[in-house]
């Protein structure tokens, strides 16, 4: 018979409660790792954070567009609800390369070239489409719909976080939340789907002092 033994070590910090399992087995086998990981998940909550590139930047732009800290502001949110962060993910389109906006494509390019080398951080890049006389982003929200869901069903987090305001996120909630996720909302409220406001669990105003408290500091 093997000679299994289970010690569960709490450790109590001021932000959390930190729980760490040690499995110790003379003969270990993968039935016993795979039952490990399964607790580990269960006993340490886990967040995914998916950001409506464009939705932020027009908050920023009418809180006089100063430049964040995208990782300050990931872990600050990690911070309040005492999760681990499995990633950022951040969902935007490159302008349209014209003659007139070199500097303001390439400006855009960089930025999101340091986002994409920031710790635990996925840029997912959709494009631009000329729809009438407007330039109008085509494959973001559906990208951003498919991976709330995807990480809910595959139970890779316990909470999915948004960084939007569309109601056409309202499907994805749905599912997330059918898939035993909670979903929090971090937004302005006076630029909110009111739909989608209603099918969250929990909401965070997206105010200017939370978002200047992540300023970037250069």
């Amino acid at each position: 018979m093997e000679n299994t033994k289970l010690i569960i070590l709490l450790t109590q910090t001021p932000q959390s409660l930190n729980i760490t399992y040690y499995l110790y087995k003379y003969n270990p086998s993968l039935k016993g790792l795979r039952a490990l990981e399964h607790l580990q998940f269960k006993m340490t909550k886990i967040c995914a954070i998916f950001i409506d590139g464009g939705y932020l930047r027009a908050l920023l732009k009418r809180y006089n567009n100063f430049s964040l800290d995208y990782l300050k502001l990931s872990n600050r949110i990690t911070d309040l609800l005492n999760a681990e962060r499995l990633r950022t993910y951040y969902y935007d389109c490159l302008p349209i390369l014209k003659e007139e906006n070199k500097a303001h494509y390439h400006n855009k390019k960089k930025f999101i070239t340091k986002l994409m080398q920031l710790p635990r951080f996925e840029v997912k890049l959709g494009e631009l489409q000329l729809i009438g006389n407007v330039y109008k982003q085509k494959k973001t929200d559906v990208m951003m719909s498919l991976d709330i869901a995807k990480k809910c069903f595959e139970r890779q987090i316990h909470y999915a976080v948004l960084i939007a305001g569309d109601s056409d996120f309202v499907p994805s909630v749905e599912e997330a939340k059918n898939y035993g996720a909670v979903v929090y909302l971090f937004a302005d409220k006076n630029s909110l789907s009111k739909e989608l406001f209603d099918k969250i669990d929990e909401f965070h105003f997206l105010n200017k002092k939370f978002l200047e408290d992540c300023k970037l500091v250069k």
